[in-house]
C-alpha cells in the first residue's frame, strides 16, 4: 500500500507545472512587446532624489513614488460612459479616486444642454458643482448654464465675473474650435486646475502639433478645420506645467494633469517631497499615451491629408508649447 503511485496527483501536479510554464512564456513575450512603453522611473542609484522622509532610503522613496504614480498606465482600463461622450465619465472617477479632490469645483464649457458632458455625473452623485458655459443653450435640469460666446480675449474675465478660484480641480474645454487659444489665454491669466480636459483634432498623427489660427473662431467648412492637434495639446500642457497622460480611445479628448498636483499627492501620501522635474521621470512619455484604438473612417482622413492639412489657418505649436 505504502509504495502505490497516486496517479491523480502527479497529473495534478504536472498540470500545475504546464500552467505555470505558459505564464512564464507568455509574460516573457508581453514585456518584449512592450518595452517600449516602459516609462522612464529613476532608480536607486539615481542620487538627484532626495529623501526627506524619517528613516526612509532613496531606493524606498523610488519605489514608492512609483507605486502611487503607477494608476498613470493604465487608465484606459477604466473608461465609461454614463453621461458623457466617450469615456470620460470612468476616467474622470479613476483620477480622482487616486489623486483625490480639494474643492470639488469644476469649470466647463461647451456642454450644449448639459445633458451629455463631462461633469454631469460629477454633479449628480459626487456632490461637485461650478461653473458651465455654453453659446446659446439652456440647461435640462436644475443648473445655469451661462451663456456666452467664449474667447481667448474674454475668458479671464468671465472667470472672474463668475469668481471661479485660482486653484480649483476640473476644467473641461470643447470648443470645436480656438481650444488652444482660450486654454492658453486661461493659464496666462494665473488659473490652475489640477485636471484639465481639452478636445482635440483627432485627424493628426503622433509627431504633428498644429492648431487653428486665431482667424478660425468658427467650425464650418471645410469640417475638420478645428482645433488643435494631440501634440499641440501635449506642448500647450507641458509649458504651463502639465502633463498629457491620457487620450481616449477615440482620440477626441486629453486628459492632463498638474505636476504640482501630483507633487502635492505623493507627499501627502508618503511624505516625501520631490519636485515637478523629478517628478516627470515617472510620468508615462508621449510615445505610450499616443496609441489610437477607435478607427478613423479612411475616406475622412485622406479628405483631411489631402485637402485641409495644408490650409493656411493652422499654425504649427512649437515645442514650448507657442507658435512657432
Amino acid at each position: 500500500m505504502g509504495g502505490r503511485i497516486n496517479f491523480p496527483s502527479q497529473i495534478a501536479l504536472l498540470a500545475l507545472l504546464i500552467v505555470a510554464l505558459f505564464l512564464v512564456i507568455n509574460y516573457s513575450s508581453f514585456a518584449s512587446d512592450h518595452i517600449q512603453y516602459t516609462p522612464d522611473i529613476p532608480t536607486a542609484s539615481d542620487a538627484h532624489l532626495t529623501s526627506t522622509g524619517s528613516g526612509h532610503g532613496g531606493g524606498l522613496k523610488e519605489v514608492q513614488i512609483a507605486k502611487h504614480l503607477h494608476f498613470l498606465y493604465n487608465i484606459g482600463d477604466h473608461e465609461q460612459k454614463v453621461y458623457s461622450q466617450n469615456g470620460e465619465d470612468g476616467v474622470l472617477q479613476y483620477l480622482f479616486a487616486n489623486m483625490g479632490t480639494k474643492d470639488k469645483y469644476y469649470v466647463e464649457f461647451g456642454v450644449w444642454d448639459g445633458s451629455e458632458c463631462n461633469t454631469r455625473f460629477l454633479w449628480e452623485h459626487n456632490g461637485w458643482d461650478g461653473l458651465l458655459m455654453d453659446g446659446s443653450a439652456k440647461a435640462f435640469d436644475t443648473r445655469v448654464i451661462h451663456n456666452h460666446f467664449i474667447n481667448e480675449s474674454n475668458i479671464v474675465s468671465l472667470f472672474q465675473k463668475y469668481n471661479v478660484p485660482i486653484k480649483f480641480d476640473l476644467l473641461s474645454v470643447d470648443l470645436d474650435s480656438s481650444d488652444y487659444w482660450v486654454s492658453r489665454a486661461i493659464f496666462m491669466g494665473g488659473y490652475r486646475p489640477r485636471v484639465f480636459i481639452i478636445e482635440m483634432n483627432r485627424n493628426f498623427d503622433v509627431d504633428e502639433a498644429f492648431t487653428v489660427s486665431r482667424t478660425k473662431l468658427l467650425w464650418t467648412e471645410p469640417a475638420a478645420l478645428f482645433g488643435v492637434s494631440p501634440l499641440g495639446a501635449a506642448y500647450l500642457c507641458n509649458k504651463f506645467g502639465y502633463t498629457l497622460v491620457y487620450l481616449d480611445k477615440q482620440v477626441v479628448n486629453g486628459f492632463c494633469i498638474s505636476r504640482a498636483a501630483l507633487v502635492d499627492m505623493i507627499y501627502a501620501k508618503t511624505g516625501f517631497t520631490v519636485t515637478e522635474e523629478e517628478i516627470s521621470h515617472y510620468l508615462p512619455p508621449w510615445s505610450y499615451v499616443y496609441r489610437r484604438v477607435a478607427p478613423i473612417a479612411v475616406d475622412s482622413l485622406v479628405k483631411f491629408k489631402t485637402e485641409v492639412q495644408s490650409l493656411s489657418e493652422w499654425k504649427r505649436i512649437g515645442e514650448n508649447g507657442e507658435i512657432d
